[in-house]
């Protein structure tokens, strides 16, 4: 998911407390952790930790959480590891460390002096995949540019219904398992098989932030520094947040933007008519041969 107004939340959490009372290692035999070449990502190192399905029951069934390294360039310099909490969701290691949010986030920068580690959320790349049935897949989806009707609002619902149920079924037990709690409880797990007698350094951006907000909220006093750019609150439902608050952004920017390009010349879509396309976007009250900011901007976003 991406906010397209960045808020920079900077939570980073120095904590004095630390020094005195520091993170206890788990109880047990330590965690072996076997690094080897990521056979998708050229320059990084995978391995994998077995992780509860219900961390509310860790003698339950287990699965393994994949995770990425790239190592620190100067051994002698290193400081320790540096945890990239991913975000989408549905982002994992080979778009974490693939060139796009690589550079975006200086990566290959903080590798300079850090063991730079990111891991694929659970239900996510090679940590135990949701599954769903290809031929379930919702033939129906809502239209961008109006509210659905009654009866299109039915079949969307039955469509859906009739996908997850299918989801439900191959994916298991793990499907009801996929929280952002649950996800803090696995960096827990990671931080304590690669940095169990440090606090954690860790940054997540975007839905990354509800991962880091739950672990934060659980194991504060498990961290050395976070930081939380683009927060999502997690305190409120995905579709609250999308209505409330990032549609109306994104609204109000690209009107902005469209009654800036409506009077400036220098803008490349400047005195442009847009042909509609076989089935309109445009609102009804608009002529059905004219680009339609409103409707673009939405459908836009609900795209992403």
């Amino acid at each position: 998911m991406r906010h397209l107004r960045t808020v920079l939340v900077g939570a980073v959490l120095l904590a004095a407390t630390l020094t005195l009372a520091g993170p206890q290692p788990r109880a047990g035999a330590a965690t072996v952790v076997r690094w080897s070449s990521c056979p998708d990502i050229a320059d990084a190192e995978c391995a994998g930790i077995d992780v509860p399905v219900d961390p509310a029951r860790p003698n339950g069934p287990r699965f393994t959480l994949r995770l990425g390294r790239l190592p620190a360039l100067d051994p002698a310099q290193r400081k320790g590891m540096l945890l990239g909490i991913p975000g989408g969701p549905g982002v994992g290691i080979s778009e974490y460390f693939g060139q796009d949010l690589r550079t975006r986030r200086h990566i290959d920068e903080f590798r300079r002096q850090w063991d730079v580690v990111t891991f694929d959320p659970r239900g996510v790349g090679q940590s135990s995949p949701i599954r769903c049935a290809p031929d379930a897949v919702p033939p129906v989806i809502s239209p961008f540019d109006r509210p659905p009707s009654p009866a299109e609002f039915k079949a969307i619902g039955r469509a859906n219904a009739r996908f997850l149920r299918s989801c439900v079924k191959a994916t298991g037990e793990l499907i009801y398992h996929l929280s952002s709690m649950d996800t803090a409880e696995d960096i827990e797990r990671i931080r304590q098989a690669l940095s169990p007698n440090d606090g954690l350094v860790a940054h997540g951006a975007s839905y990354g932030t509800a991962y880091g907000a739950a672990y934060l909220e659980r194991y504060g006093d498990h961290v050395q520094a976070l930081v939380l750019d683009a927060v999502v609150d997690h305190s409120i439902d995905l579709s609250t947040e999308l209505a409330t608050r990032q549609l109306p952004a994104v609204q109000d920017a690209f009107d902005r933007m469209a009654q800036w390009c409506g009077e400036d010349s220098s803008c490349a879509l400047h005195a442009r008519t847009w042909a509609a396309p076989s089935t309109p976007r445009s609102p009804p009250s608009r002529p059905s041969g004219r680009w339609s900011p409103r409707s673009w901007a939405w459908g836009g976003m609900a795209g992403c």
